[in-house]
């Protein structure tokens, strides 16, 4: 088959993700993919040299929109608010795509258009946090916060909760993660 003028990058991008949300992470292949874009799948690898350089696109596409997404719920919020907003943004995410997500969190190729992507989300993620506990322990306070969300994130995808594990542990967890933010930020040597 000859490359169809509809033919792009962004095109068989947009179509990865769908299938990978549709079928799963296991079940992505050039080849289906091909065919369900009406390609051969020599046409894709014009575009992506193997499957790993396709995954890696989609999780950088992934970290851009879980970005987006952080920016739109914070707003111009600050402080304890704007990482209680983001909180639930991020667990949105998660929950909107859960396939998508495990995509993001596990190891892949790095790519700089990926790293640049995920660093966006880091750096974010850090500055709100800068504002509650300082400079001195930003960096520390978000991994925190991000342990506490993937943690929430992977009990939720695993269906540990129910009416003895209510869900409502998230809300508990995230002002308790705050109220001890604010213990930091007046004590940074802990």
């Amino acid at each position: 088959m000859p490359y169809p003028a509809k033919t792009n990058a962004r095109t068989i991008l947009q179509a990865a993700i769908e299938y990978l949300e549709q079928y799963g992470e296991e079940a992505l292949s050039m080849r289906e993919l091909a065919s369900r874009l009406g390609l051969t799948p020599r046409a894709l690898y014009r575009y992506y040299p193997d499957r790993a350089a396709l995954e890696a696109t989609i999780a950088e596409e992934g970290f851009r929109r879980l970005h987006a997404d952080l920016v739109v719920a914070v707003g111009k919020r600050v402080g304890k608010d704007a990482l209680r907003v983001s909180a639930v943004a991020y667990l949105t995410f998660a929950q909107a795509h859960p396939t998508w997500y495990a995509l993001l969190m596990r190891f892949h190729v790095q790519s700089p258009g990926l790293l640049e992507a995920g660093h966006q989300v880091w750096t974010f993620v850090v500055g709100l946090a800068e504002d509650v506990v300082g400079v001195e322990s930003a960096a520390s306070a978000a991994v925190a916060f991000w342990a506490f969300l993937h943690g929430f994130t992977q009990l939720e995808r695993a269906a540990i909760l129910s009416e003895q594990k209510p869900r409502s542990g998230f809300q508990v967890g995230l002002e308790a993660f705050l109220s001890g933010f604010t213990t930091l930020s007046s004590n940074p040597s802990l």
